[in-house]
C-alpha cells in the first residue's frame, strides 16, 4: 500500500478544519497508508515557542514528503520550506496543494503585505512545476488559472457535509417560530453562514436578490 502524508502548516484548535482534516484522513485511509502531520502550538503560546514550533515544522516536512509517496499539501504561502521542497519533488511525485480560499482579497484587507508578496510569488512558481492543485470552488480554480496555473492541473472537490445529530436542547424554539413565520412570505429560502468577513461577499449576494421578493435570505452568523 502507498504511503501518503498530509502536511498541515497550521494547528488543530479550529474547530471546522478540525473536522475537515480528520474526515479527509479517514478517506485517504481508505486507499493509503495515511499520516497527518502539523503545527504543534496552542493559540495562547508565545511568539518564540510558535516560532520554534514553526521550524521544526518546516525542517520536518522534507523529510516526510521524501519518505512518502504522496503529498498533500493544505498550501499556506508562509509555509517557504514547505512549498518550494514540495514544487521541486513534484518533478518526481505526486504532490497536491490544497487552495481554501482565494488569498489576495483577504490578504490585501488584513493589510498582511509580506505574506501577500509571498503568495503571489507562489503562484507565479506553480505554473513551472508538476505539482496538481486542489480548489474548494470553481472560482478558486479560476483563480488561479488567471495567474497561469494550467487549468488541466486543478481538481474542484467542495467540502463535504456531515450532518450532526438533533439536540432538542440547544434549539430556540422561539427563534424557529419567527423564523417559521417569516418564511410562510417567501416562496424560497436561502441560507447563508459566516463570520461577518468582507471578503465572503455577503453584500454582493443581497445585490443579486435585490430584485427578488419572494426569495428569504437568512443570515447565520457575527454580523
Amino acid at each position: 500500500m502507498k504511503k501518503l502524508v498530509y502536511i498541515l502548516p497550521t494547528n488543530l484548535e479550529h474547530v471546522g478544519i478540525t473536522t475537515k482534516i480528520r474526515g479527509q484522513i479517514k478517506a485517504f485511509s481508505t486507499a493509503f497508508e495515511s499520516r497527518l502531520f502539523y503545527l504543534n502550538y496552542k493559540r495562547q503560546d508565545s511568539s518564540f515557542k510558535k516560532g520554534i514550533a514553526t521550524a521544526k515544522f518546516e525542517a520536518k516536512a522534507p523529510f516526510l514528503m521524501l519518505s512518502h509517496d504522496i503529498i498533500y499539501i493544505r498550501y499556506n504561502p508562509k509555509a517557504m520550506i514547505t512549498n518550494m521542497t514540495g514544487l521541486f519533488l513534484s518533478l518526481f511525485k505526486a504532490i497536491y496543494f490544497e487552495h481554501n480560499i482565494m488569498l489576495i482579497p483577504e490578504l490585501t484587507y488584513k493589510k498582511r503585505k509580506m505574506e501577500r508578496r509571498l503568495h503571489l510569488i507562489f503562484l507565479f512558481l506553480f505554473r513551472w512545476f508538476s505539482a496538481k492543485h486542489v480548489a474548494l470552488t470553481p472560482e478558486i480554480k479560476q483563480d488561479l488559472m488567471n495567474h497561469g496555473v494550467d487549468g488541466f492541473n486543478i481538481l474542484v472537490c467542495q467540502n463535504g457535509y456531515d450532518k450532526p445529530e438533533s439536540v432538542t436542547t440547544d434549539i430556540d424554539s422561539v427563534l424557529l417560530k419567527s423564523v417559521a413565520l417569516v418564511k410562510e412570505n417567501y416562496k424560497k429560502t436561502g441560507i447563508f453562514v459566516g463570520n461577518g468577513y468582507e471578503w465572503h461577499g455577503l453584500e454582493k449576494i443581497f445585490m443579486a436578490f435585490s430584485g427578488k421578493t419572494d426569495v428569504l435570505i437568512l443570515v447565520v452568523g457575527n454580523y
